[in-house]
């Protein structure tokens, strides 16, 4: 379901507001949009100043989502194969885990805190370091079966930690 979908459609959470109201009338902080049935992102704002979740949808992609998020980035439980479309800067931690991705092209190029992405499909870290080039915090892709290229992370700025199997 797209966004303007929503307009007349009546959400618990909101009254009988919709992810149309909330987008069109969001002027600044979090901006959540988990758990309303979601099939695209088109529509939502470039950029948000505080933390923009869109957990438990139905997204294949983040095309459309936001470009530059100040907080976290919540995205974990769609059906996204890869991240293309996500936000080029993460100000928080990146969280994209239960998600069949084979692959991490559109990865955000800086993220701020720590990216989880456990139990997924990743079979590589191809290219990793050329893809994302600054960290704050930790590197977790816990259940997913890396066989190749998981000494990229090393070339990666401010990565503190990786956790793997």
């Amino acid at each position: 379901m797209k966004l303007k979908d929503l307009f007349e459609i009546r959400v618990p959470s909101l009254g009988y507001a919709s992810n149309h109201e909330v987008v069109k009338n969001y002027s600044g902080g979090n901006l959540d949009l988990s758990y309303k049935g979601l099939y695209s992102l088109d529509g939502c704002p470039e950029h948000v100043t505080g933390h923009f979740k869109c957990a438990y949808a139905t997204l294949p992609t983040l095309k459309g989502g936001p470009q530059t998020v100040d907080g976290d980035y919540i995205c974990y439980n769609n059906n996204l194969m890869t991240l293309d479309g996500a936000a080029s800067h993460v100000g928080g931690s990146f969280i994209c885990h239960g998600n069949p991705i084979k692959t991490l092209e559109g990865i955000p190029k800086f993220i701020g805190g720590d990216f989880s992405c456990q139990d997924s499909h990743l079979v590589s870290l191809e290219g990793i370091h050329e893809q994302l080039l600054q960290i704050g915090g930790s590197f977790d892709v816990r259940g997913n079966h890396i066989r190749s290229h998981v000494l990229g992370l090393t070339l990666i700025k401010g990565l503190v930690e990786i956790s793997t199997d």
